[in-house]
């Protein structure tokens, strides 16, 4: 595979677009193109307009286009588009089903949402495509939880809509980013090819715990196995540039970007 080279590029154009991607690099998740056992669109319905969980972008597309404004149908776009590295899209479905859910029961919603997931995982067990969009979603009730202890605008600009659901004051976000974090490991004990997990699962633990040098060190482990997956050159220019090394950032999320045009090319 050719790699697009970074001298060609214009310096202050790849500045713009590497900041760019900082700007909503900490909101958002990277992730590899799913294994071939795991492409096939789920059979199982929620009980949500019987919409399914799934990595089949063209499903998850359809889905947006046949419930508009369902924040369930976005919220799996999005965790779809994760799955082909289209981050900068798949957090603005995110963004699109927090918006949805807080007219429609706020973090109630996702707990719902939440159940649904986890009894579809009682029927099947080994599905691990609902297992990762019940990671993500406990995810989301995590985001949420931490905004709102922060005085999100978000929150506040629907207030008494937030209000009528579970009382999101009174619980713990860190216990959510646990949970996301339990189910990624059960994916990747389950499918240790999962890459996007391992990758999102090192995310978590380096945001949890602060060991940035452990998340460098596994990031380095999966670029090696994986060197065609943008998905941890990204990570690793973040990790750089909270420790202050400018040109290792400015490397890896260059690599970051040129593996992604290339891999868009050739798909």
């Amino acid at each position: 595979m050719n790699i697009l080279k970074f001298t060609s590029l214009n310096k202050p154009k790849l500045i713009i677009i590497f900041f760019g991607f900082l700007v909503v690099l900490p909101n958002l998740v990277f992730a590899e193109i799913p294994s071939q056992a795991q492409k096939k669109p789920l059979i199982i319905g929620t009980q949500n307009d019987n919409l399914q969980p799934t990595y089949d972008l063209n499903l998850a597309k359809t889905q947006v286009s046949n419930f508009v404004d369902n924040p369930e149908a976005h919220f799996i776009l999005g965790v779809a588009l994760t799955r082909i590295n289209d981050i900068e899209n798949a957090f603005k479905e995110m963004h699109t089903a927090r918006k949805l859910a807080a007219n429609q029961g706020g973090l109630g919603y996702f707990d719902k949402v939440i159940n649904e997931y986890e009894n579809m995982l009682i029927i099947n067990p080994q599905n691990n495509s609902v297992r990762y969009s019940l990671a993500w979603a406990f995810y989301m009730k995590a985001y949420i939880l931490k905004k709102a202890g922060k005085g999100s605008k978000v929150l506040s600009s629907n207030q008494d809509k937030w209000e009528k659901s579970l009382a999101y004051e009174s619980q713990d976000p860190e216990y959510y980013y646990k949970k996301c974090q339990e189910k990624l490991q059960d994916i990747i004990n389950l499918d240790p090819r999962d890459t996007c997990s391992k990758i999102y699962n090192t995310y978590l633990e380096a945001n949890i715990t602060g060991n940035l040098n452990q998340a460098i060190k596994s990031w380095n482990e999966i670029s090696k196995a994986y060197p065609d997956n943008p998905a941890p050159y990204f990570f690793l220019g973040e990790v750089y540039l909270k420790q202050g090394n400018v040109k290792l950032s400015l490397q890896n999320i260059s690599k970051a970007i040129a593996l992604r045009k290339n891999n868009t090319k050739n798909n």
